[in-house]
């Protein structure tokens, strides 16, 4: 392929840069064009090798796609995730049923060559090269609208719109519901707007992101639907409320919790997708450092003692919480929760729900008669929780709670300021885990990243005197171009020690920040950053918390 050519495909697909580009034609002009265009972009990191083979096999020119020649039910036959992940569209079949023709944005690998075969019972498939913005636009538009324009004929007042199953708002939200979660997404919001359409955003590995808008007529019958499917009272439109449902997802079930509050145009609802039972991580899988997985690990074991688990909304508490009691979740134990809601049901586990008739302290003063060895307490918000949770913890039993605090040193301050005693709290206080969630950078594609290293230690100094290199994010299919796949947990593990319980009981605030002068969260994300896991961005928002 002409290297010219070859610049401008990889320009249309998003592999590189201009500026990226027009270095690299400099670089071979200056070498009098005895190195080829792509050799020189590998040598500069901008791309991978095999990448670039296998775009190189595709046809050279790029095609131009007419929307009103995609068939939507043709392209339906095809799961959405393999479209997604290969960025791929099949078109057409041709030559007596025995060629399938793909769009795609990158030649197709053996694997998703494979799928369309069987799926289309073709005996060839023919890719066309087309600009990867355009493919993901173009299955926006068809698995978005799947129910059509249908909606429109039903009157919203029909209750039979919202509990029939033939209903096109019924198969519109299950629809949604499905594909949330086929994408990964921790969060759905449904939100209407002044004199618009509804926005329907997806936060997937931490970010909001709007995913499709509905017509505003649908709104209200949407909403309606799913307040029965959570049980909840479809008459109610001028006060929150809250609830769960339960849906069947291939081979298993999801558990997604529901809230609703009034807006001034309308109710807004957001469903948190809950973990599945057996998605629960191990806490060698919290990607702790051996340092920290090791202090965890031995403060669980203790038959007594209280560990708090401290981070900001979103943070990824609830999944340490649940590690931690996965790791002492044995029959020869008593283990016992209280949570608002119970996020996950857990075999072995006696799991309560807090309402307004059983708060929390009443939770738990039943609860320490029921013989617990194990005590997990959703989050400490008062004084009264917190003193329950200290004494019980003095008195034979490992109890497990959060705090919204930002750091270790924070959460001391907090259970001072909540009056708790110093030399009952430095007696009971065994490890604080306080954590964030940052971007793990893609495996398949990151590369060195030589500038941002040379930044960082110009700007941050001796903190990354020890980092040899770091990396940074390109894209590819296997991240869907961003560079970033899922997250990882960042952590400032701090054991409780002798010194520091001292320093508890005189209230010296002062002191403990100095005792624990390194920043434990940041050394970790140093950490990870040198083993190639985040890039210097994510390390200096940690900085920026602190």
């Amino acid at each position: 392929m002409e290297d010219v050519k070859l610049g401008e495909i990889l320009l249309k697909m998003g592999k590189i840069t201009e500026e990226q580009l027009a270095k690299a034609l400099v670089y071979q002009k200056a070498l009098q064009n005895n190195v080829s265009l792509d050799e020189i972009l590998i040598k500069m990191n901008a791309v991978d090798r095999r990448e670039l083979e296998i775009i190189s096999g595709l046809k050279e020119e790029t095609t131009e796609i007419k929307e009103d020649e995609i068939d939507a039910e043709f392209i339906k036959c095809t799961p959405e995730k393999l479209l997604r992940d290969n960025f791929a569209v099949p078109y057409k079949i041709e030559n007596n049923h025995s060629v399938l023709t793909v769009f795609s944005a990158g030649k197709l690998d053996y694997k998703a060559t494979d799928e369309f075969r069987r799926i289309y019972e073709v005996k060839k498939i023919e890719t066309k090269l087309i600009d990867k913005e355009k493919i993901i636009a173009l299955l926006d538009k068809v698995f978005t609208f799947s129910v059509g324009g249908e909606i429109e004929e039903y009157d919203e007042e029909d209750a039979e719109d919202i509990v029939s199953e033939s209903s096109p708002i019924v198969k519109f939200v299950n629809d949604l519901f499905a594909r949330a979660i086929n994408l990964g997404v921790s969060d759905i919001h449904i939100e209407p707007q002044l004199n618009k359409n509804t926005r329907i955003r997806f936060r997937v590995d931490g970010e909001l992101k709007e995913f499709t808008q509905i017509p505003k007529k649908w709104h209200p019958q949407v909403i309606s639907r799913i307040k029965i499917m959570s049980n909840l009272d479809i008459s109610k439109r001028y006060e929150p409320q809250d609830g769960e449902l339960r849906i069947k997802h291939m081979e298993a079930y999801v558990n997604l919790r529901i809230s609703i509050l009034p807006l001034a145009v309308g109710e807004k609802i957001v469903a948190r997708v809950l973990a599945k039972a057996d998605s629960l991580y191990k806490v060698n899988e919290l990607n702790l450092s051996e340092r920290n997985e090791q202090l965890v690990v031995d403060s669980i074991k203790k038959k007594q003692g209280l560990i708090l688990v401290t981070g900001p909304t979103g943070s990824g508490k609830t999944t340490t919480m649940y590690a931690m009691l996965e790791e002492v979740n044995e029959p020869e134990k008593n283990i016992s929760t209280i949570e608002d809601p119970v996020e996950l049901n857990v075999s072995g586990l006696n799991q309560v729900q807090v309402s307004k008739k059983m708060t929390f302290t009443d939770t738990l003063r039943s609860l320490l008669r029921q013989d617990p060895d194990v005590i997990m307490i959703g989050e400490i918000r008062d004084k009264e929780t917190a003193e329950i949770a200290v004494r019980s913890s003095l008195t034979g039993h490992l109890v497990l709670s959060t705090l919204h605090t930002n750091n270790a040193v924070a959460t001391v301050n907090r259970l001072i300021d909540m009056d708790i005693e110093p030399y009952l709290l430095s007696d009971a206080l065994t490890l604080i885990v306080s954590q964030r969630l940052v971007k793990r950078l893609c495996p398949h594609c990151k590369v060195e990243d030589v500038e941002g290293l040379n930044y960082a230690q110009k700007k941050h100094g001796d903190i990354l005197s020890n980092c040899k290199k770091i990396y940074k994010h390109t894209g590819c299919k296997e991240c869907e171009g961003k560079g970033f796949k899922g997250r990882i947990a960042v952590h400032e593990v701090l054991h409780v020690d002798e010194e520091l319980k001292k320093l508890m009981v005189e209230k010296d605030l002062q002191a403990i920040r100095e005792y624990v002068k390194t920043n434990l969260m940041l050394e970790d994300a140093i950490y990870k950053m040198a083993k190639g896991e985040i890039d210097v961005k994510e390390v200096e928002k940690i900085m920026l918390d602190f």
